[in-house]
């Protein structure tokens, strides 16, 4: 093995200082030429054009945001500022953004397709997100301890699957602090799961108003949490034949 000598031992730390002095060289001359292209007047930024497909965003809201952001030029324009201005809007659940040579900025939105209500004064996407929005349609509601929202959404899709055998629709799903699920049917009747074995539960039931229909239009509240039945307690009276 070679030992390195006096000389070539004194020329490393030459060799660094160099290396060194080059990349700030490179850097220096990096922001200058960006400056540079930043002071053209052909890149200056004229245009946030938007993309996607928007129900619920208005279209006053949309341009004052891409008019606060149109600012800058095409290499200084602050993307993560402009996503993010975006997706502060209320029905906007996310925002791509790209630079289009040589003026303009691009922005494709995804917006909130809502689901169901959660609780008093917010409502539940498709994906199973709370967001806080404005909306007067007929939803179901859900209610859950905080960080539920997608169990909740999920165990909605499988009763609303069972209970289509029966024509019955849910119009609220509870998840109380202990666990326990609750139903109810857009008839009126409660349909009370507990918090084990809520399928086969549900499935009794469903099976039951195919032999006594007249369960799917009754008011009242159905105790499903016995092994081989429920208790049922009916209001109202009996639908007119």
């Amino acid at each position: 093995m070679a030992l390195p000598t006096k000389k070539t031992t004194k020329r490393r730390p030459l060799r660094w200082v160099a290396l060194i002095f080059l990349t700030l060289l490179l850097i220096f001359g990096a922001n200058r030429a960006l400056n540079w292209l930043g002071d053209l007047p052909v890149v200056t930024l004229k245009e946030v054009s938007i993309k996607g497909t928007i129900n619920h965003v208005s279209s006053d809201a949309l341009r004052a945001v891409a008019k606060q952001t149109a600012t800058g030029n095409f290499f200084t324009a602050d993307m993560k500022s402009v996503q993010a201005s975006f997706e502060n809007l209320k029905w906007v659940r996310s925002a791509s953004i790209r630079r289009v040579w040589p003026d303009r900025l691009e922005v494709t939105l995804e917006e909130h397709e809502p689901l169901a209500r959660w609780g008093t004064d917010a409502l539940v996407n498709v994906h199973g997100e709370v967001f806080h929005a404005d909306y007067k349609g007929d939803l179901p509601r859900f209610v859950g301890p905080a960080g539920s929202e997608r169990e909740v959404t999920q165990a909605y899709r499988e009763f609303r699957e069972m209970l289509k055998e029966a024509d019955l629709e849910p119009k609220e799903v509870l998840l109380s602090p202990r666990r326990a699920w609750q139903v109810k049917l857009a008839s009126g009747m409660v349909l009370d799961l507990g918090r084990v074995e809520t399928h086969q539960r549900l499935e009794r039931f469903v099976a039951v108003t195919k032999v006594a229909p007249d369960l799917r239009e009754r008011k009242g509240r159905a105790d499903l949490r016995y092994p081989n039945g429920f208790a049922l307690k009916l209001t109202g009276p009996a639908p007119s034949k």
